[in-house]
């Protein structure tokens, strides 16, 4: 079964559920704030597993597109709060569908 419409999606953004709440700063210097839900996630990655790899932590968060219309275009004045660690918005990756997947770094 396809997600369909918003009311489908908001679901899955409940706090109670799968999401957390975070804050989302358009432009750090002009302090333009909403507070938004996300779905987080703080994984621990390494290329080239069982070899002398490379290790690190990805932060990334999905959320609603309607919630965060110019991050289509964001760039690294935009960021991210969760539980008080703010995060620079890197990359953007919009589905098409009305979702974003937000890949984040440590500001």
């Amino acid at each position: 079964m396809s997600i369909e419409n918003a009311d489908d999606r908001a679901q899955f953004f409940d706090t109670d559920e799968f999401a957390v709440a975070a804050t989302y700063n358009r432009k750090r210097w002009l302090n333009d704030t909403t507070a938004i839900t996300v779905i987080f996630d703080d994984v621990w990655i390494e290329d080239g597993p069982g070899t002398a790899g490379i290790a690190s932590r990805r932060a990334m968060a999905l959320a609603r597109e309607t919630e965060m219309p110019e991050a289509a275009v964001a760039t690294v004045t935009e960021t991210l709060t969760i539980d008080d660690v703010e995060y620079n918005i890197v990359e953007v990756h919009p589905d098409g569908k009305g979702m974003l997947m937000l890949q984040l770094s440590t500001a």
